[in-house]
């Protein structure tokens, strides 16, 4: 795709649900989507969500360890330039660095929380074609990050 990036994009939209049947139902009603079932590294759950045969969105169930103050919640993940320099602004920025950057190449990522307490995956633009793979390549890192994070 001439000209695309993901540079300042949100490549990723991956909802934490403790009922991923009855999230599956209500968005499938609600917005037409279809979906791939896999299993995440931690045997937890996931679907893919589709429309018009494009992924959407990730739906993940939470994993049975769990943080106990953990509630379901929408994650989006950015695209940015460097995620290590990125992430040493945040701080500054007012945020906080929840797990510093790890990960090589394409799958370099960190975990943030905005001021305002949101937590954002952070994740390299500079990916060959990647945009056709993003929710599918982020939803391992939005689980681990999602059992740090708690």
């Amino acid at each position: 795709m001439a000209g695309y990036s993901r540079l300042g994009r949100v490549v990723n939209v991956a909802l934490m649900t403790d009922d991923l049947d009855k999230a599956k139902s209500f968005y499938a009603g609600l917005a037409g989507w279809t979906y791939k079932d896999q299993k995440a590294p931690f045997g937890n759950d996931v679907a893919l969500a589709f429309f018009n045969n494009a992924a959407v969105a990730s739906i993940i169930a939470f994993p049975e360890n769990r943080h106990p103050e953990a509630q379901p919640v929408w994650r989006i993940a950015i695209a940015v330039e460097d995620v290590d320099e990125t992430a040493a602004k945040v701080k500054e920025l007012g945020g906080e660095v929840v797990q510093q950057p790890t990960g090589e190449g394409a799958h370099r990522y960190c975990l943030i929380r905005d001021p305002q307490g949101n937590f954002i995956a952070l994740t390299p633009a500079d990916t060959s074609n990647a945009h056709k793979q993003d929710n599918e390549d982020l939803v391992n890192q939005m689980q681990h990050m999602r059992n740090i994070a708690g």
